[in-house]
């Protein structure tokens, strides 16, 4: 803190349209961005506006603005936004202090809490995007609109805790760890397609082991599938479903080409009084505005009239056959579980549960991943699906078996997978196969 006060010292990581120089020590040294100042400007008087980080995002991302150098995101989103635009560099006024440590005298170790003195702010003008007192302004609405949003605590911890904290696809950020509860989350040892244990990434479990996450949601999808087969009357229905939807969505088109009609004649109306208007009483500036606002009006239906001739020029193409129906479904289906993270939220509860535990085949020596599924039978083959293995290609030796209890905290974790795996690698396969067959009979 002294430093910050007597030169501007321990300067924080530089953001996005800020430059810190090889070898800058102070924020006297760093460099902003005149390019970004604009797009920084107009894109704080759109949340004056719109009271939406999510809307400045969506704007800054078509118009390029870069993220930060030390962002994991490559593309903006509301938190980013919201988190941009609370930090005061952006009016020359950096801050320190925010946090600071207290120290628990029952452990000896110190934690960061909210500094009750608030933080230290210095003055760097030559860095200021914006002005001070208009972005405290924005920041004081936001926060006075938010006030009431926030989540209560439950038992003092969040509700949100081990949740899903943003859309994603299916299975990341819902399959968890059997032995630290932890969430998987996308981008397993280096591999964009695999899923982790998001635990391992903090050096807080051991299991790092990761697995497909693309090809287990395909899986699970056929799965899925194959029980909608197995259910009688299933292909007949869904054809049903298909034509109604089909028959709902002419009658809304109907109805829409109906209003179109009513407000292009009243639009039409509208601007041939007008005209006449402007004929006897010549140009004047409520006219004007008038005329502004018709032809405002006439481009928005113009729109309308668009979105409505395109199923005439694309007609819907449906499938003649069930057969065709079920394989579209099956593509449909596919595509949606790999890549939509609003089809993922439907996977989730078809399937609230997801573990992902370690196994060793007899023969190998490597452990290879496995699923305990919720909802959808797992006899009915989501656990091989997902593995990939059928359950009567091998017998297996779980790391826990079942009716053991796992430790949780990290010390006896460890020592439970080192006896487990000492285990495994003293004895041979066939006394390994009869401790399996033993542990299923109990």
């Amino acid at each position: 803190m002294n430093r910050v006060k007597k030169f501007g010292g321990a300067v924080a990581l530089p953001i996005a349209s800020y430059v810190k120089p090889e070898g800058a020590t102070t924020y006297e040294d760093w460099q902003r961005d005149d390019a970004a100042a604009p797009i920084i400007a107009e894109g704080l008087a759109r949340l004056r506006s719109t009271r939406n980080c999510s809307a400045v995002a969506d704007w800054f991302n078509q118009q390029g603005f870069p993220v930060g150098p030390y962002c994991r995101r490559s593309i903006w989103n509301g938190p980013m936004v919201r988190r941009y635009y609370r930090n005061r560099l952006l009016a020359g006024c950096p801050g320190r202090g925010f946090r600071h440590c207290v120290k628990r005298h029952e452990t000896g170790r110190r934690i960061s809490v909210i500094n009750p003195d608030g933080p230290i702010f210095i003055e760097v003008p030559h860095l200021a995007h914006v002005d001070a007192v208009e972005l405290d302004e924005v920041n004081a609405l936001l926060d006075r609109d938010n006030a009431d949003l926030r989540r209560k605590p439950v038992h003092n911890v969040g509700p949100l805790f081990r949740q899903p904290r943003k859309r994603t696809r299916f299975p990341g950020q819902h399959a968890r760890c059997w032995y630290c509860g932890r969430q998987y989350v996308w981008g397993g040892n280096g591999m964009t397609d695999n899923s982790m244990c998001s635990g391992t990434r903090e050096w807080h479990c051991w299991n790092s082991i990761g697995f497909p996450g693309r090809l287990a949601a395909e899986r699970l999808v056929q799965a899925i599938t194959g029980e909608l087969y197995q259910l009688q009357g299933f292909e007949s229905q869904f054809a049903e479903m298909v034509a109604a939807t089909t028959e709902q969505l002419q009658t809304n088109t109907a109805q829409q080409w109906e209003r179109l009609h009513r407000n292009e004649e009243k639009l039409a109306r509208e601007m041939e009084h007008l005209a006449d208007a402007i004929a006897k009483l010549g140009a004047r500036p409520l006219l004007a505005n008038k005329l502004s606002e018709l032809e405002d009006r006439q481009k928005a239906l113009l729109a309308v009239r668009y979105r409505l001739e395109r199923p005439t020029r694309h007609p819907l193409q449906l499938p003649a056959t069930v057969g065709e129906l079920r394989e579209s479904l099956e593509i449909q289906f596919q595509e949606l579980a790999t890549d939509s993270p609003e089809f993922g939220d439907l996977l989730r509860l078809l399937v609230p549960q997801f573990e992902v535990y370690l196994v060793r085949l007899c023969d190998v020596q490597s452990l290879v991943p496995h699923v305990r599924g919720g909802s959808v039978p797992v006899q009915h083959g989501l656990v091989e699906s997902c593995l990939g293995v059928s359950a009567e290609a091998a017998w297996r030796r779980p790391i826990a078996p079942a009716g053991h209890d796992v430790p949780r905290d990290s010390l006896a974790l460890s020592h439970f997978a080192e006896h487990r795996m000492g285990a495994i690698g003293a004895h041979s396969r066939l006394e390994s196969t009869m401790r399996v067959v033993a542990a299923s009979i109990r």
